[in-house]
């Protein structure tokens, strides 16, 4: 049905063949049969044409965005859009990053709506168009969650669950992070912008120089300030921005490439940087204000895309299927025998003999069934005994050539685990931010290993190929739950069709973080899956 991505299919109701162009002869100048989609041909381009004219004549007005869109849907056939999944993927992409959530909304229900029942998108489509959700004032959580289930009932999926699965914890990824970025919002709006600056939450006068050295980058000089008082984190790269211009024009969301001397942004959407460049250089000084962290939203989303497309383990499959499934598919998993140790090793000798019986208990159990909860009060234990099933894992090489994966939702807690295990002897490998780790364990650090072995300021290919090697020979890597999300670890490796998988994972103070952020290190491989 759809099988020229990029293009509108001719033919009626049994088109999709390049045959089509006889019936866009016919129906030339709008007579007869449909004037648009796969109905037309050609017309359906108009459409694109039109919602981008409406979004480049608009001038960022939401009402009048969404007033010319509904009056665009009412003038096709049916009220409906009938168009290409390429297209109709980055239509959405497009009015999404111009921030017109509404509007959005409006043309993914003029094609959903159809008699035909139209499922066009695959996970990955649905997550490439989510992960675009503009953050700025118009934009109200609810809406954002109505977004995702219009575009999670256009998207194809195995089964009812995995579809649930996919519709919930999408919701819920989509609240959170414009929930934050409503606070962010009114932050912006009521407090003085002296008090953001010394919070390092915003910059408050920069002057635009010129591109900058990299495709979509620009460079930006100025103020000093965004680094905010001793102890506060400040601007870094990584994080997102709102650019606005001091003569009151249309402000720009845009990613920190560098900050300080000169502060370097990069735009989200290349295809408008010509016009953004044109814009800005006709303006004085910009203030920027840090944004809702978009770095862990799509890594949430990239976790719930995975586990709902190809649910890549045992772990992953009894989590999905379990939501509408009756039968006990959880419990069951969680009895499974997997990984029975070697005459019970961890038993005799070594840090193992230091444990009481209760920790011996868990220790047994979490080594050898699928799932496993170890709970106590602070103060029994239970980062030693996390360490030693860790250790168990990479001593035995439970899983072969699968890595070893430990998470928690706060840095604090990597650390620790990572201290435990660097006292074990364990070759373990710190990923995150520098500034998220703590001094003395920055040697174990991806950066602190890059630069250890190639210098201070190495070629990116030289870079490059020895991280790739630094993530193959860790014995364990130690990082957030989101930060598991790192594209450093789905980075395909030479003679590898996929990333790193990690089989053993082990997340700590576990009820601490949501489950959509549990889902970013379970949906890498889990296979044996221990909680504490």
């Amino acid at each position: 049905m759809y099988a020229f991505p990029g293009a509108f299919q001719g033919g009626s109701s049994g088109g999709g063949r390049r045959g089509g162009e006889k019936k866009k002869k016919k129906n030339k100048g709008g007579g007869g049969g449909r004037g648009y989609g796969r109905g037309g041909g050609g017309s359906g381009k108009k459409v694109v044409a039109r919602v981008r004219e409406i979004l480049t004549n608009s001038n960022g007005d939401r009402k009048r965005q969404l007033d010319e869109v509904r009056w665009l849907v009412r003038e096709q056939r049916g009220g409906r859009l009938d168009i290409t999944t390429e297209a109709l993927r980055e239509m959405l992409i497009s009015v999404l990053r111009d921030g017109a959530l509404a509007a959005a909304t409006v043309l993914g229900r003029a094609h959903a709506g159809g008699p035909e029942g139209d499922t066009p998108f695959t996970p990955t489509d649905a997550l490439h168009i989510l992960v675009a959700m503009p953050q700025h004032f118009d934009c109200a959580p609810l809406e954002g969650a109505e977004f995702v289930d219009t575009v999670a009932g256009m998207t194809q999926f195995g089964s009812a669950s995995l579809h649930a699965y996919f519709r919930s914890r999408c919701r819920w990824a989509v609240l959170e992070f414009l929930s934050e970025a409503a606070q962010v919002m009114s932050d912006i709006r009521s407090r003085p912008l002296d008090a953001l600056v010394r919070q390092g939450k915003a910059l408050p006068s920069l002057e635009y120089q010129g591109p900058g050295m990299k495709s979509g980058e620009m460079s930006f000089r100025g103020s000093s300030g965004g680094q905010g008082q001793a102890g506060m984190r400040g601007i870094m790269p990584g994080d997102y921005v709102m650019v606005t211009p001091s003569d009151g024009g249309r402000p720009e969301e845009m990613s920190v490439e560098k900050s300080g001397m000169p502060t370097i942004l990069k735009v989200l959407d290349k295809s408008g940087l010509e016009k953004i460049q044109q814009r800005f250089g006709r303006v004085a000084t910009f203030r920027v204000d840090k944004l809702a962290n978009r770095t862990s939203f799509a890594r949430q989303l990239a976790g719930t895309a995975s586990m709902s497309a190809h649910p890549p383990s045992a772990v992953a499959r009894a989590i999905t299927e379990s939501l509408l499934q009756a039968g006990p598919q959880i419990e069951a998993l969680c009895s499974q025998r997997y990984g029975i140790p070697s005459a019970m090793s961890f038993m005799s000798g070594g840090s193992a003999s230091t444990l009481n019986p209760s920790q011996m208990t868990a220790m047994a159990s979490a080594v050898s069934n699928r799932v496993t909860l170890v709970q106590g009060p602070p103060g029994t234990g239970k980062t030693a005994v996390a360490c030693q099933i860790v250790e168990h894992w990479v001593r035995t090489r439970a899983f072969g050539r699968d890595g070893v994966l430990c998470c928690s939702d706060s840095n604090i807690a990597v650390d620790n685990m990572l201290e435990g295990l660097v006292k074990r002897g364990i070759n373990c490998l710190r990923l995150g931010r520098p500034e998220t780790t703590s001094p003395h364990l920055l040697q174990y650090s991806l950066e602190g290993m890059v630069e250890a072995r190639c210098g201070p300021n190495p070629a990116p290919q030289d870079r490059h190929q020895v991280t790739q090697r630094i993530i193959g020979e860790a014995g364990v890597v130690c990082c957030t739950c989101v930060g598991a999300g790192t594209a450093m670890l789905s980075t395909k490796g030479k003679g590898s069709s996929q990333g790193k998988r990690f089989a053993g994972v082990l997340i700590d103070e576990a009820a601490q973080a949501t489950e959509i952020a549990a889902a970013v290190a379970i949906s890498l491989g889990c296979e044996q899956l221990v909680l504490v």
